[in-house]
């Protein structure tokens, strides 16, 4: 049985009938590769994402140890910038972990530039530039910013129900966040999730009181800020973990309504949204 035609013009036809469709199996052929390689791809960058997020909490875990045995205590600072507001704190950034002189860590993520922004210097309700990130008010005389969306999922605040020693910082954030690796961040989900949230090392927990500024200063409350607009959820019973922890409880409230911070066990499952402070 012949294939195609007798004759030039038949033959000519039927080569072309040929050629198209293979060209079409090759290119069937070729575009299912490239979606197989470019999943290849994607689960190696989320893989190398994921190692890189992990290599950076355990730099600045040993940096706070070393800091701790050096003697800072208490002293030691998380700031991004190398500062240390701690008062009685050295001078010679000997207790930061992100300075020469202390730990030494580099920031983690370049990939993310803060610089000069206008949420430097507007207005609370100001989005950055940089990040999206929103300022939202003042805490311990440095602006406070809340990232442009929750974390995803549900968070545990700790593994189990116990205490973790210098987590009852109400105003700062970062310090509770600190302390919290120095015990096992990996023990503590909620405060990991904003340790490791690139670029690791400036994003916080909010401490008790940075949490209460969501509200303080929300649309809801007659503030600038619209809480919808950086994902926070308003609903009833929905509750946004804070860093302070006293014993067994934590920290948290939820924003349908003014209401106060409750304490509620570690091990219960709650949102999480992180703040930095001015960098």
């Amino acid at each position: 049985m012949r294939c195609c035609p007798v004759g030039q013009q038949g033959s000519a036809i039927c080569f072309l009938f040929l050629a198209v469709a293979l060209f079409g199996a090759l290119s069937y052929a070729f575009l299912n590769g490239s979606r197989n390689n470019l999943s290849v791809i994607t689960n190696e960058a989320t893989k190398t994402a994921a190692y890189e997020a992990q290599d950076c909490s355990n730099s600045i875990s040993l940096a706070q140890k070393r800091l701790q045995a050096r003697g800072c205590g208490d002293l030691a600072s998380l700031h991004y910038d190398g500062s240390n507001p701690h008062k009685g704190a050295p001078t010679d950034g000997s207790c930061s972990v992100f300075h020469p002189a202390g730990g030494g860590v580099k920031p983690c993520d370049m990939s993310v530039a803060i610089g000069p922004d206008l949420c430097k210097t507007g207005p609370i309700g100001t989005a950055c530039q940089s990040d999206g990130a929103v300022y939202i008010g003042d805490m311990d005389g440095r602006r406070i910013y809340a990232a442009p969306s929750d974390e995803a999922g549900m968070f545990i605040w700790k593994t189990s129900n116990t205490n973790t020693a210098g987590t009852k910082n109400s105003t700062d954030g970062l310090a509770n966040t600190a302390a919290m690796i120095l015990a096992d961040l990996a023990a503590h989900p909620a405060g990991q999730a904003c340790a490791i949230k690139p670029p690791a090392g400036i994003w916080s927990l909010p401490a008790k009181d940075e949490l209460t500024l969501f509200w303080t200063n929300s649309a809801r409350n007659g503030g600038p800020v619209d809480l919808s607009s950086i994902g926070m959820v308003e609903v009833i019973y929905s509750f946004y973990w804070s860093s302070r922890g006293s014993g067994i409880y934590a920290s948290a409230r939820f924003f349908n309504r003014d209401e106060n911070n409750d304490y509620m066990p570690k091990s219960g499952a709650r949102r999480v949204h992180c703040v930095r402070r001015d960098l």
